[in-house]
């Protein structure tokens, strides 16, 4: 059905950060309610469905306040996207890299971005060497990303394999400005792992082993991005450059929360 009484609709909107910051943006939906008593309405003796469609429209608006420290190029210019639903609610697709809260202001919901991080920053962990170039308990761990301190924590689990058999794991929680965990000490962007007696039932000299580490990196808002690295090698064998196989980066799609503006 159309006429020139329907609202034209505008059901989502998405844009660079840049290009939405300070700008409002109204979306509305055409909601066709089936009804019935359609006979009632027109009188007896009329010879038409008793069913309807009864026009209802909701609206909302949102624009982005850029309250952050960074310009949006140096958060990597994300994008940011609202979808109105049925009951009028907006539901923001919003990148866990942002720092950012809702807030309800005359009848508009703001988007308020108060921090982030680039994404090209995450998931940039290297594997540095081990200890002396023999020690398999011993090794450091590069995070080329720097990113500690502008996240909210971040997870080493480090998964012992032998024979394609999972043997053991340990893992080793960090918070920024907390102590680090036993057997992980962390100096700037270096991460070094003493694994220490835990997987000696296996580090038998001249034996292969694997190594299949899982790194957690948790946003400020909450979001977790994964990355990792298998690496093979003999034990107590002189190995400059042992074989490693880093995990795929995560994708767009992996970076997106959706979030519902409050009623």
């Amino acid at each position: 059905m159309q006429g020139a009484d329907i609202p034209k609709e505008q059901i989502s909107y998405g844009d660079r950060i840049s290009r939405l910051a300070g700008k409002p943006i109204a979306l509305l939906k055409n909601n066709w309610v089936e009804k019935t008593g359609l006979r009632s309405l027109l009188g007896t003796g009329s010879e038409v469905s008793d069913t309807y469609r009864l026009l209802q429209t909701v609206q909302g608006s949102f624009k982005v306040a850029w309250q952050a420290a960074k310009s949006p190029q140096e958060l990597g210019e994300p994008e940011i996207k609202a979808v109105i639903t049925e009951s009028g609610q907006l539901r923001f697709e919003i990148p866990g890299t942002l720092e950012h809260k809702l807030i309800n202001q005359q009848n508009q919901t703001v988007v308020a971005i108060t921090g982030g991080i680039h994404p090209e920053r995450l998931g940039r962990f290297k594997f540095k060497g081990l200890a002396r170039f023999r020690d398999a308990r011993n090794f450091t761990l590069l995070d080329e990303g720097s990113l500690l301190p502008e996240l909210k924590a971040v997870k080493l689990t480090i998964s012992l394999y032998q024979n394609n058999s999972k043997k053991s794991e340990i893992s080793y929680p960090l918070i920024p400005q907390s102590p680090s965990p036993d057997g992980l000490s962390v100096w700037g962007n270096l991460y070094k792992v003493n694994l220490r007696t835990h997987f000696d039932s296996w580090l038998q000299g001249g034996q292969p082993v694997e190594y299949d580490i899982h790194i957690e990196q948790i946003t400020r808002s909450g979001a977790t991005y994964t990355s990792g690295m298998k690496i093979n090698l003999i034990v107590d064998k002189v190995t400059p450059s042992p074989d490693i196989q880093y995990y795929p980066q995560n994708t767009k799609k992996d970076m997106v929360k959706s979030i519902y503006s409050p009623y």
